[in-house]
């Protein structure tokens, strides 16, 4: 028998015999947090449900006007490979979510069902990378309000990021380099049992002679993975098969 293994029957024993041993284990084992579980599955945001149709979909957010193009793309595409649907930014009203106007994209898969959807805009009006990396910081804020942050456990090249603090004292990694491009971001909140999730991204481009910088605000907001995810379209015209659902 090894030396440790001894030791810990003796300590057993001993614990066994003695009455005030057991309470002091009885008591560290009480005071010891219990862990904490997976919230419940996400079901909605605003106004959108994970699985309502397209057609419920379309009406179901008042002031949003959807961008003409993409609306008659999904109509057509719907049920061969699912499609995607963006609000139009100069069209569409939306209360707004920490003083910035996000507007919806939508995801269907090939049963025209909700499965995901993004939260975003793109800000151009001469941003810099400071004042885009302060926009990312009040929605974090607002996020970790909400919904609380989960831990981020940096892995390869996530260790190139630089660890960040937001004005309300919130943690988020961005990339050590601002020109051309800077990503700030991925942060995860409120990651679900069945997987769902809901994540923000943050990314700059610095422009250049010919193009303006632009910041690009997106929140993930990711339905239950037991919805099935229409095919992804690569450059190269191949796709990949539709996620089941596990």
């Amino acid at each position: 028998m090894r030396r440790s293994s001894a030791l810990l029957l003796i300590l057993a024993a001993a614990c066994s015999k003695s009455p005030a041993a057991s309470q002091n284990v009885a008591k560290s084992q009480a005071a010891a947090p219990a862990k904490s579980s997976p919230p419940a599955p996400l079901t909605r945001w605003d106004e959108f449900t994970f699985g309502m149709s397209f057609d419920d979909a379309i009406t179901a957010a008042p002031g949003i006007q959807w961008d003409a193009e993409d609306f008659q793309k999904c109509r057509n595409e719907i049920p061969v490979k699912g499609c995607m649907l963006s609000a139009d930014p100069q069209r569409s009203y939306r209360p707004s979510f920490a003083g910035m106007a996000l507007v919806p994209t939508l995801h269907f898969n090939e049963d025209g069902k909700l499965t995901d959807l993004r939260i975003g805009r793109i800000y151009k009006a001469g941003v810099n990378a400071a004042q885009c990396e302060a926009m990312h910081g009040r929605l974090l804020d607002k996020l970790t309000s909400m919904f609380g942050q989960r831990s981020f456990e940096p892995k390869g090249a996530d260790k190139a990021m630089v660890v960040r603090k937001s004005a309300g004292g919130n943690t988020y990694h961005r990339s050590k380099s601002v020109t051309p491009v800077m990503v700030a971001g991925v942060e995860d909140f409120r990651v679900a049992a069945d997987g769902g999730k809901i994540s923000l991204l943050t990314t700059f481009t610095a422009g250049s002679e010919y193009t303006e910088p632009e910041c690009f605000i997106d929140i993930y907001v990711d339905g239950p993975k037991s919805l099935r995810r229409a095919p992804i379209d690569f450059p190269d015209g191949n796709e990949s098969k539709s996620d089941a659902g596990e």
